[in-house]
Protein backbone atom coordinates (compact mmCIF):
# COMPACT_ATOMS: atom_id res chain seq x y z
CA UNK A 1 0.00 0.00 0.00
CA UNK A 2 1.46 3.57 -0.61
CA UNK A 3 -0.10 6.05 2.41
CA UNK A 4 -0.76 3.87 4.80
CA UNK A 5 -2.55 5.83 6.96
CA UNK A 6 -5.23 6.51 3.99
CA UNK A 7 -5.18 3.39 2.47
CA UNK A 8 -6.53 -0.13 4.27
CA UNK A 9 -9.13 -2.67 4.98
CA UNK A 10 -12.38 -2.55 6.66
CA UNK A 11 -15.45 -4.33 7.70
CA UNK A 12 -17.73 -1.79 7.63
CA UNK A 13 -18.36 -1.99 3.64
CA UNK A 14 -17.98 -5.31 1.85
CA UNK A 15 -19.74 -6.80 -1.61
CA UNK A 16 -18.96 -10.38 -0.95
CA UNK A 17 -17.68 -11.81 2.22
CA UNK A 18 -16.73 -9.71 5.26
CA UNK A 19 -14.18 -7.22 4.32
CA UNK A 20 -13.12 -4.84 1.29
CA UNK A 21 -10.19 -2.37 0.50
CA UNK A 22 -10.51 1.43 0.66
CA UNK A 23 -8.49 4.66 0.10
CA UNK A 24 -9.07 7.93 1.07
CA UNK A 25 -6.56 10.25 -0.26
CA UNK A 26 -5.26 11.11 -4.13
CA UNK A 27 -2.30 8.82 -4.83
CA UNK A 28 -3.28 5.63 -2.40
CA UNK A 29 -2.52 2.79 -3.89
CA UNK A 30 -2.39 -1.06 -3.70
CA UNK A 31 -0.17 -2.88 -5.81
CA UNK A 32 0.45 -6.24 -6.18
CA UNK A 33 2.77 -8.05 -9.27
CA UNK A 34 0.76 -10.46 -10.71
CA UNK A 35 0.79 -12.53 -14.22
CA UNK A 36 -2.29 -12.04 -16.67
CA UNK A 37 -3.63 -15.15 -17.59
CA UNK A 38 -3.49 -15.77 -21.35
CA UNK A 39 -7.24 -17.61 -21.43
CA UNK A 40 -8.59 -15.20 -18.71
CA UNK A 41 -7.24 -11.48 -19.16
CA UNK A 42 -10.55 -9.48 -18.27
CA UNK A 43 -9.95 -7.80 -15.20
CA UNK A 44 -13.80 -7.45 -13.40
CA UNK A 45 -14.05 -5.78 -10.01
CA UNK A 46 -16.47 -4.03 -7.75
CA UNK A 47 -16.08 -0.82 -6.45
CA UNK A 48 -17.20 2.88 -5.65
CA UNK A 49 -16.51 6.09 -7.97
CA UNK A 50 -13.26 7.03 -8.43
CA UNK A 51 -11.04 3.93 -8.82
CA UNK A 52 -8.44 3.97 -11.15
CA UNK A 53 -7.02 0.18 -12.36
CA UNK A 54 -3.14 0.32 -13.81
CA UNK A 55 -0.71 -1.86 -15.31
CA UNK A 56 2.18 -0.80 -13.81
CA UNK A 57 1.96 3.42 -14.57
CA UNK A 58 -0.63 2.45 -17.47
CA UNK A 59 -4.11 3.62 -16.54
CA UNK A 60 -6.66 1.18 -17.62
CA UNK A 61 -10.15 1.87 -18.92
CA UNK A 62 -12.41 0.64 -17.14
CA UNK A 63 -16.59 0.04 -17.97
CA UNK A 64 -19.33 -0.87 -16.44
CA UNK A 65 -20.51 -4.31 -16.25
CA UNK A 66 -24.05 -3.54 -15.85
CA UNK A 67 -24.67 -5.05 -12.33
CA UNK A 68 -25.19 -2.97 -9.62
CA UNK A 69 -26.13 -4.54 -5.84
CA UNK A 70 -26.18 -1.45 -3.15
CA UNK A 71 -23.25 0.71 -2.94
CA UNK A 72 -21.66 -1.38 -5.04
CA UNK A 73 -21.04 -1.25 -8.82
CA UNK A 74 -19.19 -4.19 -11.11
CA UNK A 75 -16.24 -2.75 -13.64
CA UNK A 76 -14.41 -4.44 -16.03
CA UNK A 77 -11.14 -3.80 -17.84
CA UNK A 78 -9.22 -5.12 -20.70
CA UNK A 79 -5.78 -6.74 -19.88
CA UNK A 80 -5.38 -8.77 -23.13
CA UNK A 81 -2.59 -6.65 -23.96
CA UNK A 82 -0.65 -7.88 -21.34
CA UNK A 83 -1.60 -11.49 -21.70
CA UNK A 84 0.75 -14.02 -20.07
CA UNK A 85 3.30 -11.02 -18.63
CA UNK A 86 3.85 -10.40 -15.33
CA UNK A 87 2.66 -6.61 -14.39
CA UNK A 88 2.40 -4.68 -11.47
CA UNK A 89 -1.15 -4.59 -10.88
CA UNK A 90 -2.49 -0.75 -9.84
CA UNK A 91 -5.40 -0.12 -7.80
CA UNK A 92 -5.44 3.68 -7.77
CA UNK A 93 -7.53 6.83 -6.06
CA UNK A 94 -6.63 9.59 -8.55
CA UNK A 95 -8.96 12.47 -6.33
CA UNK A 96 -9.43 13.58 -2.83
CA UNK A 97 -12.41 11.23 -2.31
CA UNK A 98 -13.21 7.81 -0.33
CA UNK A 99 -13.43 4.79 -2.39
CA UNK A 100 -13.88 1.49 -1.59
CA UNK A 101 -13.43 -1.79 -3.79
CA UNK A 102 -13.56 -5.50 -3.51
CA UNK A 103 -13.64 -8.55 -4.89
CA UNK A 104 -11.50 -8.79 -7.90
CA UNK A 105 -11.11 -11.80 -10.42
CA UNK A 106 -9.51 -12.18 -13.81
CA UNK A 107 -12.37 -13.51 -16.34
CA UNK A 108 -12.33 -14.97 -19.66
CA UNK A 109 -12.59 -13.11 -23.20
CA UNK A 110 -16.32 -11.68 -23.57
CA UNK A 111 -18.25 -10.25 -26.16
CA UNK A 112 -17.99 -6.44 -26.46
CA UNK A 113 -20.44 -3.82 -25.38
CA UNK A 114 -22.59 -2.80 -28.09
CA UNK A 115 -21.54 0.31 -30.74
CA UNK A 116 -22.46 3.87 -29.99
CA UNK A 117 -23.61 6.77 -31.27
CA UNK A 118 -25.56 4.73 -34.03
CA UNK A 119 -26.88 7.54 -36.48
CA UNK A 120 -28.80 7.10 -39.44
CA UNK A 121 -30.18 9.00 -42.67
CA UNK A 122 -31.25 7.93 -45.99
CA UNK A 123 -30.98 8.90 -49.96
CA UNK A 124 -32.08 6.95 -53.00
CA UNK A 125 -34.23 4.34 -51.52
CA UNK A 126 -32.02 3.04 -48.80
CA UNK A 127 -30.71 3.32 -45.36
CA UNK A 128 -27.08 4.66 -44.35
CA UNK A 129 -26.37 3.87 -40.50
CA UNK A 130 -22.79 5.19 -38.95
CA UNK A 131 -21.84 4.34 -35.21
CA UNK A 132 -18.55 4.36 -32.79
CA UNK A 133 -17.04 1.39 -31.87
CA UNK A 134 -17.44 0.25 -28.36
CA UNK A 135 -14.78 1.07 -26.03
CA UNK A 136 -14.52 -2.39 -24.56
CA UNK A 137 -13.97 -5.05 -27.39
CA UNK A 138 -14.10 -8.14 -24.98
CA UNK A 139 -10.35 -8.73 -24.58
CA UNK A 140 -10.25 -10.04 -28.51
CA UNK A 141 -10.45 -7.59 -31.78
CA UNK A 142 -13.78 -7.08 -33.29
CA UNK A 143 -14.56 -8.87 -36.59
CA UNK A 144 -17.20 -7.47 -37.90
CA UNK A 145 -20.81 -5.61 -37.29
CA UNK A 146 -23.79 -6.48 -37.83
CA UNK A 147 -26.60 -3.76 -39.04
CA UNK A 148 -30.08 -4.33 -38.47
CA UNK A 149 -33.30 -2.18 -39.99
CA UNK A 150 -36.48 -2.40 -37.45
CA UNK A 151 -40.05 -1.89 -38.04
CA UNK A 152 -42.64 -2.32 -35.65
CA UNK A 153 -40.58 -3.94 -33.64
CA UNK A 154 -39.62 -6.76 -36.25
CA UNK A 155 -36.15 -6.76 -38.48
CA UNK A 156 -36.83 -6.02 -41.69
CA UNK A 157 -33.23 -5.97 -43.18
CA UNK A 158 -29.94 -6.64 -41.92
CA UNK A 159 -26.18 -6.35 -43.39
CA UNK A 160 -22.76 -7.94 -42.05
CA UNK A 161 -19.59 -5.40 -42.94
CA UNK A 162 -15.90 -5.84 -41.67
CA UNK A 163 -14.18 -4.71 -38.70
CA UNK A 164 -12.66 -1.44 -40.07
CA UNK A 165 -15.91 -0.12 -41.37
CA UNK A 166 -18.20 2.35 -39.13
CA UNK A 167 -20.88 2.59 -41.40
CA UNK A 168 -23.52 0.28 -43.56
CA UNK A 169 -25.97 0.86 -45.90
CA UNK A 170 -29.38 -0.95 -46.29
CA UNK A 171 -31.19 -1.63 -49.56
CA UNK A 172 -34.02 -4.06 -48.07
CA UNK A 173 -36.24 -1.27 -46.95
CA UNK A 174 -38.97 0.42 -48.97
CA UNK A 175 -38.88 4.31 -49.97
CA UNK A 176 -41.87 5.86 -47.64
CA UNK A 177 -41.72 2.94 -45.73
CA UNK A 178 -39.92 4.26 -41.57
CA UNK A 179 -37.50 1.97 -39.76
CA UNK A 180 -34.40 2.40 -36.45
CA UNK A 181 -31.46 0.60 -36.96
CA UNK A 182 -29.07 -0.95 -34.25
CA UNK A 183 -25.84 -2.07 -34.42
CA UNK A 184 -24.02 -5.11 -32.67
CA UNK A 185 -20.31 -5.63 -32.47
CA UNK A 186 -18.79 -8.99 -32.98
CA UNK A 187 -15.32 -10.90 -31.97
CA UNK A 188 -14.50 -14.77 -31.98
CA UNK A 189 -16.48 -15.24 -28.80
CA UNK A 190 -19.48 -13.84 -30.12
CA UNK A 191 -22.00 -10.97 -30.68
CA UNK A 192 -22.84 -8.01 -28.71
CA UNK A 193 -25.96 -6.43 -27.15
CA UNK A 194 -27.68 -4.21 -29.92
CA UNK A 195 -26.74 -0.82 -29.48
CA UNK A 196 -29.40 2.00 -28.61
CA UNK A 197 -31.88 2.46 -32.03
CA UNK A 198 -31.37 5.32 -34.16
CA UNK A 199 -34.05 7.86 -34.27
CA UNK A 200 -36.92 6.79 -36.44
CA UNK A 201 -36.18 7.75 -40.11
CA UNK A 202 -38.59 7.55 -43.10
CA UNK A 203 -36.66 5.93 -46.15
CA UNK A 204 -36.61 8.53 -49.13
CA UNK A 205 -35.62 8.17 -53.18
CA UNK A 206 -33.88 11.76 -53.34
CA UNK A 207 -30.03 12.28 -53.93
CA UNK A 208 -29.79 14.18 -51.00
CA UNK A 209 -29.79 12.61 -47.40
CA UNK A 210 -31.51 14.50 -45.20
CA UNK A 211 -32.66 17.34 -46.68
CA UNK A 212 -34.74 19.21 -44.60
CA UNK A 213 -32.42 18.64 -41.17
CA UNK A 214 -35.35 16.78 -39.06
CA UNK A 215 -32.70 14.18 -38.53
CA UNK A 216 -30.25 16.87 -36.96
CA UNK A 217 -26.90 16.93 -38.78
CA UNK A 218 -27.07 13.12 -39.68
CA UNK A 219 -26.16 12.43 -43.76
CA UNK A 220 -23.82 16.06 -43.58
CA UNK A 221 -20.00 16.50 -42.30
CA UNK A 222 -19.48 20.46 -40.76
CA UNK A 223 -17.04 22.34 -40.74
CA UNK A 224 -16.17 24.95 -37.98
CA UNK A 225 -18.81 22.63 -35.51
CA UNK A 226 -18.90 25.38 -32.93
CA UNK A 227 -20.33 28.17 -35.08
CA UNK A 228 -22.46 25.42 -37.58
CA UNK A 229 -25.65 23.25 -36.38
CA UNK A 230 -29.46 22.67 -36.37
CA UNK A 231 -31.88 24.25 -34.57
CA UNK A 232 -35.35 24.29 -33.70
CA UNK A 233 -36.16 27.84 -33.44
CA UNK A 234 -36.00 28.35 -37.09
CA UNK A 235 -37.32 26.29 -39.80
CA UNK A 236 -38.88 26.40 -43.60
CA UNK A 237 -40.91 23.31 -43.47
CA UNK A 238 -40.79 20.71 -40.48
CA UNK A 239 -39.20 21.10 -37.30
CA UNK A 240 -35.30 21.85 -38.06
CA UNK A 241 -33.05 23.99 -40.54
CA UNK A 242 -29.47 24.51 -40.62
CA UNK A 243 -27.52 27.67 -39.80
CA UNK A 244 -23.86 28.44 -39.66
CA UNK A 245 -22.33 31.82 -38.00
CA UNK A 246 -18.82 32.04 -38.92
CA UNK A 247 -17.07 32.79 -42.63
CA UNK A 248 -15.81 29.25 -43.85
CA UNK A 249 -18.17 27.38 -41.71
CA UNK A 250 -19.97 24.72 -43.72
CA UNK A 251 -22.21 21.61 -44.67
CA UNK A 252 -20.71 19.00 -46.96
CA UNK A 253 -22.30 15.56 -48.01
CA UNK A 254 -21.24 13.17 -51.24
CA UNK A 255 -24.36 13.62 -53.65
CA UNK A 256 -24.60 12.07 -56.94
CA UNK A 257 -26.34 15.27 -59.15
CA UNK A 258 -29.64 13.25 -61.06
CA UNK A 259 -29.05 13.38 -64.65
CA UNK A 260 -33.14 13.90 -65.25
CA UNK A 261 -33.18 16.53 -61.86
CA UNK A 262 -30.52 18.72 -62.23
CA UNK A 263 -31.56 22.05 -60.36
CA UNK A 264 -30.49 22.21 -56.74
CA UNK A 265 -33.75 24.13 -55.06
CA UNK A 266 -33.31 25.40 -51.21
CA UNK A 267 -34.70 27.79 -48.83
CA UNK A 268 -32.18 30.25 -46.84
CA UNK A 269 -31.58 33.46 -45.35
CA UNK A 270 -29.34 35.93 -47.02
CA UNK A 271 -25.01 34.95 -47.51
CA UNK A 272 -25.55 31.42 -48.04
CA UNK A 273 -23.19 29.93 -50.93
CA UNK A 274 -23.87 26.47 -52.65
CA UNK A 275 -20.79 24.61 -54.32
CA UNK A 276 -19.79 21.85 -56.36
CA UNK A 277 -16.32 20.64 -54.34
CA UNK A 278 -14.71 23.99 -54.62
CA UNK A 279 -16.62 25.62 -57.16
CA UNK A 280 -19.23 28.07 -56.26
CA UNK A 281 -22.82 28.02 -58.12
CA UNK A 282 -24.59 30.81 -59.17
CA UNK A 283 -27.67 30.88 -57.08
CA UNK A 284 -30.33 32.93 -58.38
CA UNK A 285 -34.39 33.55 -56.56
CA UNK A 286 -37.20 31.39 -57.68
CA UNK A 287 -39.60 33.87 -56.91
CA UNK A 288 -41.04 32.42 -53.78
CA UNK A 289 -40.87 33.71 -50.46
CA UNK A 290 -42.09 32.97 -47.07
CA UNK A 291 -41.27 34.94 -43.99
CA UNK A 292 -37.67 35.12 -43.35
CA UNK A 293 -37.07 32.58 -45.92
CA UNK A 294 -36.11 32.79 -49.55
CA UNK A 295 -35.88 30.36 -52.32
CA UNK A 296 -32.95 29.87 -54.38
CA UNK A 297 -32.07 27.60 -57.38
CA UNK A 298 -28.56 26.42 -58.75
CA UNK A 299 -28.01 24.86 -62.00
CA UNK A 300 -26.04 21.86 -61.53
CA UNK A 301 -26.83 20.36 -64.80
CA UNK A 302 -22.83 20.33 -65.48
CA UNK A 303 -22.81 17.36 -62.77
CA UNK A 304 -25.30 15.71 -64.12
CA UNK A 305 -25.03 11.99 -63.79
CA UNK A 306 -21.79 12.92 -61.50
CA UNK A 307 -20.77 12.59 -57.72
CA UNK A 308 -19.34 15.69 -56.11
CA UNK A 309 -19.09 17.45 -52.53
CA UNK A 310 -21.80 19.24 -52.04
CA UNK A 311 -20.99 21.94 -50.12
CA UNK A 312 -23.83 24.95 -48.55
CA UNK A 313 -20.91 27.95 -47.45
CA UNK A 314 -20.87 30.69 -45.41
CA UNK A 315 -18.64 33.22 -46.86
CA UNK A 316 -19.34 36.48 -44.05
CA UNK A 317 -19.69 36.60 -40.61
CA UNK A 318 -23.31 36.31 -40.69
CA UNK A 319 -25.68 34.31 -39.38
CA UNK A 320 -27.96 32.65 -41.99
CA UNK A 321 -30.29 29.68 -41.89
CA UNK A 322 -31.43 27.34 -44.90
CA UNK A 323 -33.59 24.44 -45.09
CA UNK A 324 -35.15 21.88 -47.70
CA UNK A 325 -32.84 21.27 -50.71
CA UNK A 326 -34.33 19.08 -53.13
CA UNK A 327 -32.81 18.24 -56.59
CA UNK A 328 -35.77 19.12 -59.51
CA UNK A 329 -35.95 19.30 -63.33
CA UNK A 330 -35.46 22.13 -65.08
CA UNK A 331 -38.13 24.25 -66.18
Amino acid sequence: MTFVNWSGVTNTQSHGGSNSAYTRQSGSKFTQTVTVPAETPILTYWAGSGTVVQAGNTAMTSVKTGRAEGIWTQYKADFSAYAGKTIQLVINNPAVVSTYFDDLAFEPVMVPDAPTAAVAYSKLGSGTVTWAQPVFTGGSPITGYTVTAWQNGKASDQTEVGAGTLTATLTGVKTGSSYTFTVAANNKTGRSAESAPTALIQVISGAISNPGFEYGAAGWDLTFVNWSGVTNTQSHGGSNSAYTRQSGSKFTQTVTVPAETPILTYWAGSGTVVQAGNTAMTSVKTGRAEGIWTQYKADFSAYAGKTIQLVINNPAVVSTYFDDLAFVAKE
